[in-house]
């Protein structure tokens, strides 16, 4: 996909929220989950947040941008993320309001906290912050983009496998970074979990069984980010020969 191609795909995005703002004239808010951002390995999709084009707008399209700067880094369980809201202009008429406005939002999002995980993680907290003093920005995105290559590795041959498990019962969610890769099932012939202990029992392979009939999700989910490339293809097959005698 060109950048050309990732614009128009933005505007895309944009013109049918915009038409859905002005049809039910009531602001929409927008989560944008861009914790996998630094993950996507693909040429073929939007490789950027399009929470600043989302914040640009005049109209009541409200983004809330949702970061997780442990995951972002790979603190796997760290569990700390931000978010940033995009406030609009003429929601205040001051700096003072804007003040104000702020402390409101800021007052929400903490009893939030408090009613749902009561603290976030002090430990992982205070790591991120001597790790930015210690390495810096820059060197903490150079360290990262050696983690990342070998990850496009793993993700780009975990794909080229399973495309060549030739079954009509299973298809592969579209995916293009992060850590894992979705594997549905046919519900009619395939149960998740017991496919998974399937595998687990009689080849080794651990993955992830997660069954919501009522959300037509029946499937598993694999971490490729913990397989080794060399041992890709071996996993793969271990799972082409389960759907043959599970």
């Amino acid at each position: 996909m060109s950048e050309k191609e990732k614009k128009e795909k933005i505007e895309e995005i944009i013109n049918v929220l915009r038409l859905a703002q002005k049809d039910i004239s009531k602001p929409i808010i927008v989560f944008i989950d861009d914790a996998y951002e630094p993950y996507i390995y693909s040429d073929n999709v939007i490789n950027r947040s399009i929470f600043y084009d989302l914040h640009d707008l005049e109209e009541d399209i409200i983004p809330i941008k949702i970061d997780g700067i442990t995951k972002e880094f790979l603190m796997y369980g760290g569990r700390i993320g931000f978010v940033t809201i995009g406030l609009k202009p003429n929601w205040v008429n001051s700096e003072e309001e804007l003040d104000i406005l702020k402390t409101e939002i800021n007052n929400k999002l903490s009893g939030l906290i408090r009613t749902t995980i009561s603290n976030s993680n002090h430990f992982y907290q205070s790591l991120i912050i001597k790790l930015f003093k210690d390495v810096g920005t820059d060197g903490l995105i150079k360290k990262r983009d050696k983690v990342k290559a070998l990850l496009k590795a793993r993700y780009e041959k975990i794909n080229v496998e399973l495309r060549k498990i030739k079954n009509s019962d299973i298809s592969v969610d579209p995916n293009a970074g992060g850590f894992f890769v979705f594997v549905n099932l046919n519900p009619k012939k395939f149960r998740a979990k017991d496919f998974a202990d399937h595998l687990l029992n009689k080849y080794k392979v651990g993955v992830i069984p997660i069954e919501k009939p009522n959300d037509n999700i029946n499937g598993i989910r694999i971490a490729y980010c913990s397989i080794d490339l060399t041992q890709i293809t071996e996993f793969v097959n271990r799972i082409k020969l389960a759907l043959v005698d599970y």
